[in-house]
């Protein structure tokens, strides 16, 4: 087990004007890994780009990016390996559905959208992959107690050098939401994030190929200046900062496009945005 230090931003952003709820992504860290020699960066930003500017439908611009340094490759020394992802998305808003469909329950947002993957090198380790997903979302995680994501994904014009990646990183993503509350939440804010990818011809014959738990918590002692947490005194109208600290577990394949086959059983500790 590895434990790592980094920096946890948040899982997404997005324009205050959209005054909307966007779906999670993965958290933005900047991690170190001592065994592997190797530091670790992932963000993601997102624009709303056309749709109704008092709720959540409409179409997004999506980026996102994993950088992995590895400082002491036997291989190949030193290298730099950067992961992107443009996305293009559309969301619907469950209350939006429920009004053309009756039937539709109005806490199940949907989102389909296209994204493509590479790491911007050439040759023998060039990867990249296209994506087409469809997704529903079940509550807000960042309102609910508990709610919950499914993603699927159908992956084409996959490169060469990387034509197994699917197996070892999915067809799609399943995400569980919690966010206890009083008297349960004994650690002040607190938010649970458990995910998993799975695949439909893993090479390891199982069905889930990665786990991914996350903690997130603000204690009290950080609910008043000078801590930018949640202020009890502070003008409600006023945007709130919320920062606690963050631990993470992910154990499993495919975080890397280069060393997706690389299992890894990895422990994370930061700080937080969310």
């Amino acid at each position: 087990m590895v434990f790592l230090s980094f920096l946890a931003l948040g899982a997404w952003r997005g324009p205050d004007s959209a005054q909307a709820y966007l779906p999670p992504g993965e958290p933005t860290f900047l991690a170190g890994n001592p065994d592997t020699e190797q530091l670790a960066f992932r963000y993601r930003l997102g624009l709303k780009a056309l749709g109704w500017t008092q709720d959540n439908t409409g179409l997004y611009g999506l980026f996102s990016q994993s950088s992995f340094w590895f400082l002491d490759n036997e291989d190949r020394g030193y290298t730099l390996e950067n992961n992107f992802e443009p996305e293009v998305m559309f969301f619907a808003d469950g209350t939006l559905l429920t009004s053309a469909a009756d039937w539709w329950p109005d806490q199940l947002d949907f989102s389909l959208s296209y994204s493509h993957l590479s790491n911007g090198f050439n040759g023998a380790l060039s990867r990249s992959w296209n994506h087409l997903n469809g997704a529903l979302y079940l509550g807000a995680p960042s309102q609910d107690p508990l709610s919950c994501s499914l993603t699927c994904w159908y992956p084409f014009n996959v490169e060469s050098s990387n034509p197994d990646i699917a197996g070892y990183a999915g067809h799609g993503r399943v995400a569980l939401y919690v966010r206890p509350t009083n008297p349960l939440r004994i650690l002040g804010r607190t938010q649970i994030y458990l995910a998993s990818s799975f695949s439909f011809d893993s090479p390891e014959g199982t069905f889930f190929t990665n786990l991914e738990t996350s903690l997130s918590f603000a204690p009290g002692w950080l609910s008043r200046p000078p801590f930018p947490g949640p202020d009890p005194d502070r003008d409600i109208h006023q945007p709130e900062t919320k920062f606690g600290f963050f631990i993470q577990w992910v154990v499993g394949r495919g975080e890397s496009m280069i060393e997706y086959q690389r299992y890894q059983n990895t422990v994370r500790l930061g700080l937080c945005l969310w």
